[in-house]
């Protein structure tokens, strides 16, 4: 069925990503981790020193294009660029964003000059890092500053046609499957990128039109002249040159962006072709958008960390096999690429559950693609029932129970029911499942809120190959579907999987951590805390009666919680959020509107209009 461009406006906007689909696999436990907080829009100032230096627009309603463009010894280069813009018929609402990135030769000042000497203007950003960071983090930056629908990167050393930029986004608008646009690059009279594909002999992705052409290496590139009429037209690629591309942006913050493990250059743009490919979406390339690109201005193509990147990227797309999958020149004997191989061991997931009909089934799903059995405790304890979420002998009061029963007969495993009684608190109920717990599994403990998209388990199941004991970082959702808890929220890395072993389990009345023998396993094993955010916690998105239970549990259980916390906080936000200075019942804590994509479980629903608390 054929779509209308409002319809397909409507879908862009949504931003649906197929989850399901979502592979993003992870290393970066093998490198120094960098910070890299959940909050994208302003995660510079976790690694790196910036400041905006220039910007002559104020803001521009309904901007559409953020042109994002990385500077390193780029003074020559980008005058010769900013010469070959074209301003005239074009009605895109853009703004361009220079990363001057401790460019030695302080090019951002050039580029000033330069548009200071130009008729026409366009709308320009000028932001300078203090310290040099590479490709991949000066883009990053740049996108934190975007405001458009649409990021592209285009680097220095290129000259503009006119009207390049409609010809790419034209692309977006005509299918909604689209995340990646490339466009066609000539340099000296030849092609120097018509998209890449991938080469088994190189293992790397070469340019076609000048390394390669229908799987096969060229010696020679083509000429402008010479060119096949394929290369001409309109075509999925396997990858585009992160020299220049469109991407949408939602898409690029909900990946986070550009891997900083890829130091200086090179690499990190096949990687995040490769993620949007594994997200379900098509890469297409853009003959009718054309660009000439000198290549190498910043010599960075023979860095010492080239190997390095090389290595990264070998061990996340090609040793794990996921790259078959996304490319069409095949290889003999590729490894299984499946996650559940990935883990030596059976997995048991470990929930309890009180009043969670909202998220229980999602999170389940979610998670079903790894877990080998489930194990649901139901029920609550006396703060729960005091606060009205359990009856006298522990049930729950919705329809969580029937849920997890739907979810063990679908998926494996048993459903354990409060002891005629409510619960003495949540270490004996998680005691109660460690009872069917082996020396050899793995203990996933989950709530009932909690939600995980393949990419991030892909990344889960590599740490699991190195620690014993994983704390996860995770999206916290607050007060609505679209708002994010920030900040305070952000500190609590919850201890989520344990490999068991013999004396394993839950001390008194702790019920967060594994201890072993008084000690706590994370300080007997091999420990690491995620550098990512690894899963999605819908905490607070609850019908407000639900909200209300929540604030009566943990004043009983703690007896020291602010007590008109939802009037004087939860639903004061919703009336006007600039009222409100901190977001955690304990105090402290901030909010964000919720820039990424939500797993498909749950955008799959929301879609069909639940969550509208």
């Amino acid at each position: 069925m054929k779509l209308s461009l409002e319809q397909i406006k409507k879908i862009q906007e949504k931003k649906i990503i197929n989850a399901n689909r979502l592979k993003r696999d992870a290393t970066k436990d093998t490198i120094k981790p960098r910070v890299f907080k959940a909050n994208f829009n302003k995660l510079i100032k976790n690694y790196n020193k910036h400041k905006l230096v220039y910007c002559n627009f104020q803001d521009v309603e309904d901007l559409e294009v953020s042109i994002i463009v990385p500077l390193y010894t780029s003074n020559i280069v980008i005058q010769k660029q900013i010469e070959s813009w074209v301003c005239k018929n074009d009605t895109i609402k853009k703004e361009i964003i220079y990363v001057d990135d401790a460019c030695p030769k302080q090019s951002y000042k050039k580029v000033i000059e330069s548009w200071d000497k130009k008729p026409n203007k366009e709308n320009i950003k000028v932001i300078k890092n203090t310290i040099n960071s590479g490709y991949a983090k000066a883009c990053n930056v740049g996108s934190s500053y975007a405001k458009g629908k649409y990021l592209i990167f285009l680097n220095a050393d290129c000259e503009l046609t006119e009207n390049w930029i409609k010809p790419m986004i034209d692309l977006f608008y005509s299918n909604s499957d689209v995340g990646i646009v490339g466009n066609k690059q000539i340099r000296k009279g030849r092609i120097d990128s018509a998209g890449s594909e991938w080469n088994w002999e190189t293992k790397s992705f070469l340019h076609i039109g000048r390394n390669s052409y229908n799987q096969k290496i060229i010696k020679n590139s083509f000429t402008t002249e010479n060119v096949p009429d394929d290369i001409n037209v309109v075509e999925k690629r396997e990858m585009v040159t992160g020299c220049c591309f469109a991407i949408l942006s939602n898409l690029f913050y909900d990946l986070e962006g550009f891997d900083e493990n890829f130091f200086v250059g090179y690499w990190e743009d096949a990687d995040l072709c490769l993620k949007v490919r594994s997200a379900g979406y098509d890469i297409l390339y853009q003959p009718n958008s054309t660009i000439t690109h000198e290549s190498g201005h910043s010599r960075s193509h023979s860095h010492r960390f080239m190997q390095h990147n090389i290595n990264v990227f070998d061990s996340r797309w090609i040793k794990t096999g996921r790259i078959d999958k996304l490319v069409k020149s095949k290889r003999e004997n590729p490894p299984h690429g499946d996650i559940k191989k990935n883990i030596d061991g059976k997995v048991v997931g470990c929930v309890i559950a009180c009043n969670e009909e909202e998220f229980l089934q999602p999170s389940i799903e979610s998670l079903s693609c790894v877990v080998d059995e489930w194990i649901i405790v139901i029920g609550g304890n006396e703060y729960a029932h005091k606060a009205g979420m359990c009856d006298e002998k522990g049930f729950p009061k919705d329809s969580t129970l029937e849920i997890a029963k739907s979810m063990v007969k679908k998926y494996g495993g048993k459903v354990i029911l409060p002891p005629n009684r409510v619960w003495e608190d949540k270490a004996e109920m998680r005691r109660s499942y460690c009872d069917y717990l082996n020396p050899g599994d793995w203990m996933w403990l989950m709530d009932g809120d909690e939600v995980y998209k393949p990419n991030q388990i892909w990344e889960i199941t590599n740490l699991m190959k190195k620690y014993e004991c994983l704390y996860l970082n995770h999206w916290t959702f607050w007060n609505n579907i679209n708002t994010r808890a920030t900040e305070y929220w952000d500190e609590f890395a919850a201890e989520r999987i344990v490999k068991w072993k013999e004396g394993y389990g839950y001390d008194k009345k702790n019920h967060l951590f594994v201890s072993c023998k008084g000690n706590l396993v994370k300080n007997i094993v091999n420990t690491i805390e995620s550098e990512n955010k690894l899963f999605y916690h819908y905490s607070w998105i609850r019908p407000i009666e639900k909200i209300i239970q929540k604030q009566e549990y943990y004043k009983h259980q703690t007896g020291n919680y602010r007590y008109n916390y939802i009037n004087e906080v939860f639903l004061k936000w919703r009336e006007n959020p600039d009222q409100v200075k901190e977001t955690h019942p304990f105090g402290r804590g901030k909010w964000e509107v919720f820039k990424g994509i939500h797993p498909k479980q749950i955008q799959e629903r929301i879609d069909l209009g639940f969550y509208n608390f």
